[in-house]
């Protein structure tokens, strides 16, 4: 949501997925991030970030920045890492990951936790005017429960 290069849309945040066995047998019931969060009485605040140190398989774009307290939306992007019509984006793919890149994507992860606690005075959340940061925090929310939702057959 904050960043070209972090796929918000491929997290799993069903702790089941912890439990199921991999083709060598492994299952990520072990790892520290589960463990967390049985530990915590089911956190839904519990992630870790894995990434690629080459490149994602692909990017991101970005709903521009909103000034919330100048009610105005700021169209051009402070840097060329969230700028997507830059040319390190060039030909639509996913750039080589450079350390600006790692960078950007750690700045997105810290700029999410203002989002999350509706703090953030200059957020890529609102999506139509009138709309307010709480409320766009409340749909995200609600999306990701459904995406937590079990799936029937």
């Amino acid at each position: 949501m904050n960043s070209p290069n972090f796929d918000f849309s491929a997290c799993n945040f069903q702790d089941e997925k912890n439990n199921v066995a991999d083709a060598k047998g492994d299952s990520r019931d072990g790892s520290a991030r589960a463990s967390i969060f049985r530990d915590t009485d089911r956190n839904p605040l519990t992630y870790t970030f894995e990434a690629n140190y080459c490149t994602g398989l692909r990017f991101n774009p970005l709903n521009h920045r909103y000034d919330l307290e100048n009610c105005k939306v700021l169209a051009k992007e402070e840097t060329n890492v969230t700028d997507i019509t830059s040319s390190i984006y060039k030909g639509r793919k996913s750039p080589v990951f450079t350390p600006d890149i790692f960078f950007e994507v750690g700045q997105s992860l810290v700029i999410a936790l203002l989002d999350y606690d509706c703090i953030n005075p200059v957020t890529r959340l609102i999506k139509k005017k009138g709309e307010t940061l709480r409320e766009a925090v409340d749909k995200i929310r609600k999306d990701m429960n459904k995406k937590d939702e079990p799936e029937t057959a």
